[in-house]
């Protein structure tokens, strides 16, 4: 196990983390909520101003990221406290 000291550090860069993947995910709903708005006002003729089909993976791609990066944070905070052996020589 690691020290005091390092396991409390990756503790706090995944809550500080975890809390700025929360505000954009709250940003991202904001940004995709108007977009969708306007792109259902818009005619959908046979020359759309936007097609419908390139905007609607936006969201789950972006959302998709964040959760990935989530786990990845996880991930890493686990091999930092838990998982990382490291011994110093005592002379």
């Amino acid at each position: 196990m690691a020290s005091g000291i390092r396991m409390l550090t990756a503790g706090l860069a995944l809550i500080t983390n975890t809390i700025i993947l929360m505000l954009f995910a709250l940003a991202g709903g904001a940004v995709f909520g108007p977009i969708y708005s306007w792109l259902s006002q818009q005619d959908m003729g046979p020359h759309p101003v936007v097609s419908a089909n390139l905007v609607q993976w936006f969201p789950g791609v972006f959302f998709g990221l964040l959760l990935v990066v989530e786990i990845v944070l996880i991930y890493v905070v686990y091999q930092t406290a838990v998982v990382s052996r490291t011994y110093y020589r005592e002379y």
